[in-house]
């Protein structure tokens, strides 16, 4: 058997990529974004799922706290003590 070289690969995947976003319309793509992010971070620890919600609300971390309170019920000396700060 012979095997595709690495640009090969890459330029079938990037094409493969493509054509996949382009036939998917914004209910699919936005399943997609979601089921990835859930698959990614669905075995990550209780500090990077903490660290990636605090990275995306900017760093800010009233917002953080009030937000994690509102979804989870967490609060922020809970947060504190799994961040370590």
């Amino acid at each position: 058997m012979t095997a595709l070289s690495s640009q090969q690969h890459r330029d079938l995947l990037d094409a493969y990529a493509n054509r996949l976003v382009d036939n998917m319309d914004l209910k699919d793509l936005m399943q997609f974004a979601y089921d990835t992010i859930q698959n990614n971070l669905e075995q990550s620890s209780d500090v990077e799922l903490l660290d990636e919600v605090y990275s995306y609300v900017g760093n800010d971390s009233t917002e953080m706290y009030e937000w994690v309170k509102e979804v989870a019920g967490i609060e922020q000396q809970q947060v504190d003590e799994i961040l370590d700060l």
